[in-house]
C-alpha cells in the first residue's frame, strides 16, 4: 500500500534542530534545488559563510532587524518561483528579532507588553514566504537545560526555539549523534538526521524516524558525498514509508539503521547481530553524547 506523494505546490515549513557543526545550515541549504535557497543569517559566522562557498551559492544576507527579516522575504516572495526554499539561520533568534522590533514601536513598558502582536510578526513574517509557494526551513540550535536553580544539567540539550513553531511546521527534524539504544550510545561518531514530527504522515506526527547519516568530523564533506537528495525528497520517503506494527520502536530505530549503514551491516540479521561486538561497541554515554529524548526536547518558554 502506498499513500501519494506530499502535493508538489503544498508549501512547507519545517525545523531542523542539531548542536553546532552537526551540519544545520548545510541541510537547511539542500532542502530544495540550491540555486533556488536563499540564506538569511542573523549571525554571520564563519562557518556559515564558509558552508555557503561549499555550496557555491552566494544568496547570503545579513540580518539584524526584523524589518530587514521581512524585507527579505517579501523581495523573496516576489523574485523566486514556488518551491524555492528561504533559509533562517539561526531560526532560534526569530522571537528575539520581534521583541525588538515590538521594544521600538511600543515602548518597553513590560506592564503593557503584548506577546500577542510578537506573535503576530512571526506568523506575518512565515505567511509571506509560504504564502507564495516557497518553503520557509528554520535552523535551530541546541542549549543546555538548566534545573530550576538556574544550574546546567549534565548531558540534557534542548532546543532554543519559538513554543509554537512545531504547532505550525509541516515537519521537524533533528542531527543527533549516534543512536541510543537502552543505555548504550551506538555509532557515536555518526550523526543521523531524523524525523522528530511530520503532519502530512498517515501513520501519526509523533513517529520518529532515521533518515540519513554521516560520520564526524568533516561533517560537510561527507554530505557532499553521501546525501544524494534533497530534504524534500527524504520528506516524500519518509511519507511513502509505512510503520511495521510487528516491531516495536527499539527494533524498528534498529532496522532502519541497519538499511542506512549497508555493506558494514550487510550480515546483521537481527537486533542482537546489529548491536553485537562484532559490529561496533557502545560508548557510555558522555555529557555530548546523550541523545536528547522527547521529554528533554521542550520548547523554549517564554
Amino acid at each position: 500500500m502506498k499513500f501519494p506523494a506530499l502535493p508538489k505546490n503544498n508549501a512547507l515549513t519545517i525545523g531542523i534542530r542539531g548542536q553546532s557543526k552537526y551540519g544545520k545550515t548545510y541541510l537547511s541549504n539542500t532542502f530544495n534545488t540550491i540555486p533556488n535557497s536563499v540564506v538569511a543569517d542573523t549571525h554571520r559566522t564563519r562557518s556559515t559563510v564558509e558552508t555557503m562557498k561549499i555550496l557555491n551559492n552566494s544568496k547570503l544576507r545579513r540580518i539584524r532587524t526584523f524589518d530587514e527579516l521581512d524585507s527579505m522575504a517579501t523581495e523573496f516572495a516576489v523574485e523566486y518561483k514556488p518551491n524555492s526554499s528561504f533559509v533562517l539561520d539561526s531560526g532560534s533568534d526569530i522571537v528575539n528579532l520581534a521583541m525588538l522590533k515590538y521594544k521600538e514601536q511600543h515602548g518597553k513598558n513590560p506592564f503593557e507588553f503584548t506577546w500577542q502582536t510578537v506573535w503576530d510578526y512571526i506568523k506575518t513574517f512565515m505567511e509571506t514566504v509560504t504564502g507564495s509557494g516557497n518553503d520557509l526551513i528554520l535552523t535551530l540550535m541546541m542549549k543546555r537545560r538548566r534545573n530550576e536553580q538556574g544550574e546546567i544539567i549534565p548531558g540534557v540539550w534542548q532546543a532554543h526555539e519559538w513554543k509554537d513553531l512545531e504547532y505550525h511546521a509541516s515537519a521537524m527534524f533533528s542531527l543527533q549523534r549516534g543512536v541510543q539504544i537502552g543505555q548504550k550510545l551506538w555509532f557515536p561518531y555518526r550523526i543521523f538526521v531524523k524525523v522528530d514530527s511530520n503532519r502530512f504522515s498517515p501513520i501519526g506526527s509523533t513517529k520518529p524516524m532515521i533518515v540519513g547519516s554521516f560520520t564526524r568530523p568533516n561533517v560537510l564533506e561527507q554530505l557532499q558525498h553521501e546525501y544524494r537528495g534533497t530534504i524534500k525528497d527524504v520528506l516524500n520517503e519518509y511519507y511513502h514509508s509505512l510503520y511495521d506494527s510487528e516491531y516495536n520502536n527499539d527494533v524498528r530505530f534498529c532496522r532502519d539503521i541497519k538499511e542506512l549503514l549497508g555493506p558494514e551491516l550487510k550480515e546483521a540479521d537481527s537486533v542482537d547481530d546489529l548491536v553485537g561486538d562484532k559490529h561496533e561497541k557502545p560508548v557510555q554515554q558522555t555529557e555530548d553524547e546523550l541523545i536528547i529524548s522527547s521529554e528533554n526536547r521542550d520548547s523554549m518558554e517564554i
